[in-house]
């Protein structure tokens, strides 16, 4: 007689998260400015689900600002990452801020520091960025720091998450060459301007990370001893559709029949 057999094949599905990564989109733009009110900056031909991120350097002679608020009118009011502030006689302040999800096109960013009698000199930097967490990015908690010296410096941040897209940005009150990376940091240049005649000086700078991060910091050379207020800040990728890896096939023989 003869015996007939079945063969069962059990595949194992890993449904574990599978992070993306982040891109620098090529999209920035940054102006710079003097006055009182309310600045603008263009930032066109974004791409819908990207983050915007807007860095701002702002001198103000006479000290007060209250806040500052940025906005564009396709996406609304942005988050503030980070507000650093040096007062002395006067104040300088370094702010980071995003938008985590871009409805796209081209967008009129207006930055208002929130004491609109005053007169500002500002610098103002935007970048978008794809590959990110569209609803809740923030990763860690941000770090700022202030001085007046010749080296300006963020403080240490340590990320949450792997796979992050780290943003820094200062601002100074001394017109002249700025150097990034001043602690081998290994940032890249997003914007900077070396003036502050009718402007304010400053840089803002990034660093996309793979893997698991360590605390992360940046550093610039300023001129002369300048006051400068610096701050950093990490954001976390997107988590992309669940995985399937095959496992190897385990056969299991069964009798069926006679």
């Amino acid at each position: 007689m003869r015996r007939l057999f079945g063969v069962l094949l059990l595949i194992c599905l890993d449904v574990s998260p599978v992070w993306g990564a982040w891109t620098f989109t090529g999209v920035s733009n940054s102006t710079t400015g003097s006055g009182a009110g309310s600045f603008t900056l263009s930032c066109n031909g974004t791409t819908a689900g990207s983050l915007i991120a807007v860095g701002a350097s702002i001198f103000n002679s006479i000290t007060g600002i209250t806040g500052v608020t940025v906005s564009d009118a396709t996406n609304g009011a942005y988050t503030q990452s980070f507000r650093a502030v040096l007062i002395t006689s006067v104040e300088q302040d370094a702010t980071l801020h995003y938008f985590p999800n871009n409805a796209g096109g081209n967008l009129t960013i207006t930055v208002n520091p929130a004491a609109p009698t005053d007169l500002y000199d500002v610098f103002i930097v935007c970048a978008e960025f794809s590959g990110g967490d569209t609803t809740a990015p923030a990763s860690g908690t941000p770090a700022t720091n202030t001085g007046s010296s010749t080296t300006a410096s963020t403080g240490s941040t340590t990320p949450a998450d792997n796979d992050v897209l780290v943003l820094a940005m200062e601002g100074h009150t001394a017109s002249g060459t700025i150097t990034e990376n001043a602690g081998g940091e290994g940032f890249t240049l997003i914007a900077e301007n070396e003036s502050g005649v009718l402007a304010e000086p400053g840089s803002m700078v990034y660093k996309i990370i793979s893997g698991s991060p360590s605390a992360q910091s940046e550093s610039w050379t300023v001129p002369l001893t300048s006051d400068w207020a610096a701050g950093i800040a990490a954001y976390k990728p997107a988590a992309a559709a669940p995985g399937a890896a095959v496992s190897p096939p385990q056969r299991s023989l069964m009798g069926v029949g006679q």
